[in-house]
């Protein structure tokens, strides 16, 4: 209701959101229009008069073109007339597995709803064309001398232009008659395919305005000439994982195919090849200039265009300039490494890691949803009646049989954990994988009395069985996901490869990828995955690597002296940030506090032994253990079954059964004793020591510092600072790419990974 004479009555959705009309832009010559548009939304851009280009392509005259989730720049070498307007909003994008926007749909300010638009005049084109001379004149000597055309290879640090500037020289060659051969040695952002791959790929024809590189076969049909993209697999952000043994490798598999078309391509050997890098390369990090020298060698490159980086040019100056390329005729004709510096474009801007979050999962869904964004550019060339169009793909959905699969996972400390000296596999020579540890340690006892013992690596006391690793895959980090089919599965993609499924590590890695599927669920308990595949029909008899989540960065987090007063807090802030521990209960505090024990199996924790006091194990004797063990026991029975909770078991049948002894020591007998009663002893590997310190700073100092994959943290209840601690240390490990899981899910997904030289755990 409003008062008369006011307008303050409820805005509707249609007039809330009503577009504004169009806007125009002049552009004076030698000047770009730079603008940044949200995902979710789409603004259309129309040449009215004059020329203009998007990253080297021309755009057509009174075409307009929509665009969406993008950072670009439109330059105009003799002047220009845009019209910019609010295109429509993206729907249905929650509803496409996998990613969405979350609702994110946040117009901008500018022209069209533009987050961020404006006008430069100052931009590095000039240097930019001047570089696509040069190259031209060097293609030109080839030609004439039958020698190859140049082979360019771009550096710079994060968000500098490389991949922009990569877009103009390609676009640029194509515009002559060129057929440059690109390659993309980013892994965080794919070109012609999804994230997590390096691509190699000859253009002959334009570059698509509104999608970037444009689109290969396997995203549909397209405006403008697909291309055939060669893919390897490479899921790691960080080409120095494993010291880069695996980068370097499929970097030199990439060349040897870049090589070999050259040989059989007089165009391609022409043109040459021009090859992005990630923004990592240019980071003072042991390894860095390594990997660049075996790039410049693998690639034979004779350019290096160093782009916003004093640093880095100089030291590309002293490694490379004027040295002799790699290529088999560098001695005879004398060819040598030019280092060329050039500016970065102020157009510029960082891309947060959310922003980088919704790329790939927008490329991820377009691969086997099609593009949701409505083209009028792509309705001009088709014979639809609409003013618009999107190209809408269905993938095919089936059901698999895992244990059917050769599903190979790289398992690779990650080279970006924070760099401190300890290293738990130092600390003996007993069982350093997770669970691990069951090598007795004599603490001075009489010889008379059992000694009580720890493990030499605090973890799991039990037996452990070995696998034999296969002559000659040693060095290569590629391991076999063995059944049951790990849940980490769900929501990962699948990289399906050329080769066979009997194939050694080595050769799986070397292989590139014919397709990918998409992991919608996981039936560990049938051993069945459903997919989607962007073809129907049976999947290939072939090697499938995936993302690295059949064995992904997990830690388990253990909280003792449970319950209290405390727990539910503890709980909140675990189901805030997706986390699941295992609750060591201490039977004396359970009194009264059982409706807190059924919220936590309720809300999917797990439920551990502590005996039934705050106090040595193994002072207590034989006898008073096991009664106590046995009362906890069937209180944590009755839980469970008043919960309507499925107790945790393994394949066999047999339940899950966890203790802790107090104070964290144990011997012989007592061992017997766990046994028997179908338990086994945890203890653990990184202790805050939140018992008796009552700093949360230094607790979670101390837990961010130790903690490392496998890693299994022990922290306490009944403590008001352990909830501020575990307040401090749980974002670090969301944002660090580890998942907090219990004992019991840690257990699975160790077991999972146990092959090829692990250890797998009774």
């Amino acid at each position: 209701m409003s008062l008369p004479g006011l307008d303050l009555t409820q805005p509707s959705a249609d007039r809330e959101f009503a577009p504004a009309p169009p806007s125009q832009i002049s552009l004076p010559k030698g000047s770009e229009w730079r603008f940044e548009v949200a995902f979710g939304t789409t603004v259309r851009v129309k040449l009215l008069a004059g020329t203009a280009e998007l990253f080297g392509t021309e755009l057509a005259p009174s075409q307009t073109y929509t665009f969406s989730g993008t950072k670009a720049a439109i330059y105009t070498w003799h002047g220009c007339t845009l019209e910019v307007s609010a295109g429509e909003a993206i729907t249905g994008l929650d509803s496409l597995a996998p990613g969405g926007t979350n609702g994110t749909t946040a117009r901008g300010l500018g022209a069209g709803g533009c987050q961020s638009e404006y006008v430069a005049e100052e931009t590095p084109m000039v240097e930019y064309a001047n570089v696509h001379f040069a190259l031209e004149t060097l293609r030109q000597e080839a030609k004439a001398t039958g020698k190859d055309g140049p082979r360019v290879l771009i550096l710079g640090p994060e968000d500098a232009g490389k991949t922009s500037l990569s877009k103009i020289l390609t676009a640029y060659a194509t515009k002559v008659g060129r057929q440059p051969l690109v390659v993309n040695l980013d892994p965080t952002e794919g070109m012609l395919s999804v994230p997590g791959t390096l691509t190699a790929t000859a253009f002959r024809t334009m570059i698509d305005v509104e999608e970037g590189w444009g689109s290969s076969p396997m995203s549909g049909p397209s405006a403008v000439p697909v291309k055939l993209p060669l893919v390897y697999f490479y899921p790691m952000q960080n080409p120095l994982e494993a010291d880069g043994s695996v980068y370097k490798a499929i970097v030199s598999r990439l060349a040897l195919s870049v090589t070999g078309r050259m040989a059989e391509d007089e165009d391609a050997r022409e043109t040459g090849i021009i090859v992005d890098t990630p923004g990592i390369l240019s980071q003072s990090k042991a390894g860095n200039v390594e990997m660049i020298n075996h790039i410049v060698t693998e690639f034979a490159i004779t350019t290096i265009l160093v782009i916003g980086s004093e640093r880095l040019y100089s030291i590309m100056m002293k490694n490379f300039d004027n040295k002799p390329t790699a290529s088999a005729s560098a001695a005879a004709s004398d060819e040598r490494i030019s280092v060329v510096k050039l500016s970065k474009s102020g157009g510029c801007v960082d891309r947060d890691a959310a922003f980088m979050k919704a790329v790939s999962e927008s490329q991820i869904r377009t691969y086997f949803f099609g593009n949701p964004i409505p083209s009028t550019a792509s309705a001009a060339l088709s014979l639809s009646a609409s003013s618009t169009t999107n190209v809408t793909l269905s993938p095919h959905a089936q059901q698999l049989d895992f244990n059917a699969l050769a599903v190979y996972n790289y398992t690779i400390a990650s080279a970006e954990e924070d760099e401190d000296e300890y290293d738990p596999s130092q600390l003996g020579t007993g069982d350093a994988f997770l669970p691990g540890g069951s090598n007795d340690v004599d603490l001075g006892q009489t010889p008379q009395e059992e000694a009580p013992v720890a493990p030499t690596l605090p973890g799991i006391a039990g037996p452990v069985k070995e696998t034999v690793t296969p002559a000659g895959s040693s060095n290569v980090p590629l391991k076999k996901v063995l059944p049951p089919a790990p849940t980490a599965l769900a929501n990962s993609l699948l990289a399906i490869t050329h080769a066979s499924s009997t194939a050694s590590p080595a050769d799986v890695r070397d292989a590139s990828i014919m397709g990918f599927l998409y992991v919608a669920d996981v039936d560990a308990e049938k051993g069945k995955i459903r997919v989607l595949a962007p073809v129907g029909g049976r999947v290939p008899p072939r090697a499938i690597d995936t993302e690295g989540k059949g064995t992904e960065k997990v830690i388990a987090l253990t909280i003792d002296d449970a319950p209290s007063t405390y727990t539910l807090d503890i709980l909140h802030l675990l189901q805030q940030h997706d986390a699941r521990a295992t609750f060591f209960l201490i039977g004396s505090q359970i009194p009264g506090r059982e409706g807190i024990l059924h919220t936590l199996v309720k809300s999917g924790m797990e439920l551990g032994n502590h005996a039934m006091h705050d106090e040595p194990s193994v002072s207590i004797g034989e006898e008073v253990l096991e009664r106590e063990m046995l009362e906890v026991d069937g209180v944590i029975d009755r839980v469970y079954e008043e919960s309507g909770v499925k107790r945790p078991r393994y394949e066999d049948g047999a339940v899950k059964k966890w203790f802790r002894p107090g104070s964290g020591f144990f011997n012989g007998w007592m061992r017997g004793l766990v046994q028997r009663l179908g338990y086994k002893i945890v203890l653990g590997s990184v202790y805050p020591h939140d018992a008796q310190i009552g700093w949360a700073g230094v607790n979670a100092w101390h837990v961010r510092s130790m903690v490392r994959e496998g890693s299994i943290v022990v922290m306490h209840d009944r403590r008001s600072w352990t909830v501020e601690g575990l307040r401090r240390v749980l974002p670090v490990l969301k944002e660090r790419g580890y998942r907090v899981v219990s004992l019991g899910e840690a257990m699975e997904i160790a077991n999972a990974a146990s092959t090829d030289g692990g250890k797998e755990i009774d």
